[in-house]
């Protein structure tokens, strides 16, 4: 009888870590490549916290890419007039986002326009927002940022959105 177990103890332990968890399915690629935050040092680095923060629903990644005096613009061309709000309301309406989205994948085009010394970035994007598994919703566009270095950090200080949204 202790022979039994010890086989069936051995065929345990096998099962157990010789298997995938089916409570914890595997990260795909694209997951894989963006599951660590980057370093800032370099804008490309600002563009792939975003996407993490995206990917993850992370604000607090997310508030990490942002100065302090954050400002974000769009126009509203059914009204012909620039809306624009600061940080906190940035963040505020992005936590409903990722509250309210189940899926969120972002994705960054090439760069149409950099400026000299890095600070103002032009850059196509593509975000598809799953909200549920009939209703998803794909924006196309462009930002234009303003930048800022702090301690060989960089941040966003503008964010001008120009998408199809």
């Amino acid at each position: 009888m202790i022979i039994k177990w010890k086989y069936l103890s051995l065929i345990f332990i096998v099962f157990l870590f010789g298997c995938d968890n089916p409570f914890a399915p595997k990260i795909s690629n694209n997951v894989k490549s963006f599951a660590t935050i980057k370093s800032q040092a370099t804008i490309e680095g600002v563009f792939d916290n975003i996407k993490y923060a995206y990917l993850f629903k992370d604000t607090t990644t997310y508030s990490k890419v942002l100065a302090e005096d954050f400002i974000f613009s769009y126009r509203d061309y059914e009204k012909n007039i620039e809306i624009s709000w600061n940080k906190q309301e940035e963040l505020r309406i992005t936590n409903t986002l990722f509250k309210n989205a189940e899926e969120l994948n972002l994705y960054w085009n090439d760069i149409i326009a950099l400026s000299e010394d890095s600070s103002q970035v032009i850059r196509n994007f593509q975000l598809k927002i799953r909200f549920s598994s009939d209703e998803i919703v794909q924006i196309d566009g462009k930002v234009k940022l303003v930048l800022t270095k702090l301690n060989k950090v960089w941040y966003i200080k503008q964010w001008y959105d120009d998408s199809n949204f």
